[in-house]
């Protein structure tokens, strides 16, 4: 025995040995192979010749199910992406296979056996066993799917206790809910709230630290529907009090911040449960939901708890915060500019500044892999805040830069402040710069070339006030020649004459010419100085309802003449004849 193992292994013999086994093995396989094809292709010749064996499918017993329902189902989820979710709609994939008629009947066998089986729910599982999931679960919610999905009615026709038991498999499905918990909850409040609070409950209450919370994260997400129906027993959860875990805490926050009513009790909580809170992580949760709820007092809170902070708690407590108020790197931003006020937007930023300190940030080697950490996040969340306020439009930003230029010890320099600055003024622009040639020909004739279609929206506006005046004050009477005439049609020529003859080195006046669809707006002006143009549709007030008139803006002009990507300015004219 020693010898045979101190003899040296001959590589080609080794070589030929590992070349026969593994031709054994795509034989066997090949074999196999051949007889799982056989198998289908018999069973589905099976089918074709008698549809009607699905729907004789005895009910489930808690030893299984009927093997030609199991098999159906294990097609369904090997066809396209039925891999990613249980609560499959469509199941004319099958078809080719099968045969419509097959088909048919295998829905009609899915619909029949969800009312015979009941879901075992998490909180009803062991610890080991809440990411085992039963196949005759799995086959109850394609059921449930099937029968929701073919009768738009269905959510309101089921009994209460049928809607129990849909959410109840509607727990189990993969990547959220399934569609049609939607409607169960907006018809069947009652009973979807008595299954999801019970697993809710259980889940906020189980302290085990990174323990995901299947059933709050999933209705943290859901539509406002569902999140109505378990919004006011989970702030009555939070109101108790408890030691929550991270996780389990910021999805029930999410839920009460979306959906609970009494928004006066609400903010009431998260200010005491922000003031009293231990720890920045569960701080910040309370603090980013107040934020979301009445930023003004979510500011003033933020303030007085960092005043009670040293330097170390304060940058621990903001760090924690960012980004849950702005998201990080994978997540979205939660908030946006137009949530803040601009005051409390400065006021933010300045406390990022201050302590999420740019000279501690964190420098991370060139080329090389890292995971993002919290400074990380709460350094992208510092940096999106200040670009989202130096891009806000308006002389209040670009006088708020100016400001930071003062502040003491503020780490963005002076210069690269003055340049935001000189950013900001050139993009508020009231206009496009003028060129040379423009001073002297508004010299010549107090008019200049406009050359985008807001300019020419605005100088369209001003010779429409023009014409205003004229009509209620002119030496020729032109209003009664206005209220004179007898079609809208006459009324269109009129003022796009009138608008012809103030048109000057400005633009140029087209009626009716074609845009998207065949459609043609009343009047076009067109610059002359660029291809820009500006639609105008013109209605005489007294001969349209308001619902007439809000079409004519909607669906006009807005969707039809400022459909092209380029397309952003036009006017809606009203002209009263009475």
């Amino acid at each position: 025995m020693l010898a045979e193992w101190l003899r040296p292994v001959d590589p080609e013999r080794e070589a030929r040995r590992l070349e026969m086994e593994v031709r054994r093995q795509e034989r066997r396989n090949a074999i196999a192979s051949a007889r799982a094809d056989r198998s289908w292709i018999e069973f589905a010749e099976r089918l074709r010749g008698d549809p009607d064996l699905l729907r004789r499918i005895p009910p489930p017993t808690p030893e299984g199910v009927n093997g030609m329902l199991y098999d159906i189902w294990r097609l369904v989820n090997a066809v396209g992406a039925n891999q990613a979710r249980y609560a499959v709609e469509d199941l004319s994939p099958l078809v080719p296979m099968l045969g419509a008629d097959a088909v048919a009947a295998a829905r009609d066998a899915f619909v029949a056996f969800w009312r015979h089986w009941t879901p075992r729910l998490h909180s009803e599982r062991s610890a080991d066993q809440r990411n085992v999931i039963s196949t005759l679960d799995c086959i109850g919610i394609l059921g449930t799917t099937q029968e929701a999905v073919s009768n738009p009615h269905w959510a309101t026709q089921i009994s209460g206790d049928e809607a129990k038991l849909a959410t109840k498999y509607a727990t189990v499905e993969l990547n959220g809910f399934p569609r049609w918990l939607r409607e169960l909850a907006a018809a069947h409040p009652a009973p979807v709230r008595d299954i999801l609070m019970p697993e809710i409950e259980a889940e906020l209450r189980d302290l085990t630290p990174d323990r995901w919370r299947d059933t709050l994260q999933r209705v943290a997400d859901a539509d406002v529907a569902i999140v109505s129906t378990v919004a006011e027993p989970v702030f009555n959860l939070l109101s108790e009090g408890g030691g929550w875990s991270a996780s389990a805490l910021g999805a029930a926050l999410a839920i009460v911040r979306r959906a609970y009513q009494d928004h006066g009790r609400l903010k009431t909580l998260l200010r005491a449960r922000f003031e009293e809170a231990g720890g920045p992580e569960v701080q910040a949760l309370y603090g980013a939901a107040l934020f979301h709820i009445d930023a003004q007092a979510a500011m003033g809170a933020l303030v007085t708890k960092l005043a009670t902070l040293d330097g170390a708690a304060q940058t621990a407590l903001v760090q924690s915060l960012l980004p849950r108020l702005f998201g990080d790197r994978t997540e979205p931003h939660p908030l946006t500019p137009e949530d803040l006020p601009f005051d409390l937007h400065e006021r933010l930023v300045k406390i990022t500044f201050r302590t999420i300190r740019v000279e501690e940030d964190i420098q991370h080697p060139p080329g090389r892999a890292y995971s993002p950490g919290d400074r990380d996040h709460a350094e992208d969340g510092r940096n999106w805040l200040f670009k989202a306020f130096v891009e806000r439009p308006g002389l209040a930003t670009f006088e708020a830069i100016r400001r930071l230029m003062a502040e003491p010890h503020f780490p963005i320099s002076e210069g690269r402040l003055r340049m935001m600055s000189r950013e900001r003024a050139v993009t508020d622009a009231e206009a496009e710069p003028w060129r040379p040639a423009d001073v002297p020909q508004f010299e010549d004739g107090f008019t200049t070339a406009p050359r985008t279609p807001l300019d020419l929206q605005r100088v369209a506006i001003g010779r429409i006030e023009d014409m205003q005046h004229e009509l209620l004050h002119g030496d020729f009477a032109q209003g009664k020649v206005l209220a004179g005439l007898k079609s809208e049609n006459d009324v269109q020529v009129w003022v796009a004459e009138q608008l012809r003859i103030r048109q000057g080195r400005s633009y140029t006046v087209e009626r009716e010419s074609h845009a998207v669809d065949e459609k043609e707006p009343d009047v076009r002006l067109r610059s002359r100085a660029t291809s820009a143009i500006l639609p105008i549709e013109l209605k005489v007030a007294e001969n349209w309802t308001l619902k007439d008139l809000e079409e004519a803006l909607e669906v006009q002009l807005v969707g039809k003449y400022l459909r092209a990507h380029e397309a952003r300015h036009g006017l809606l004219l009203l002209v009263h004849q009475e």
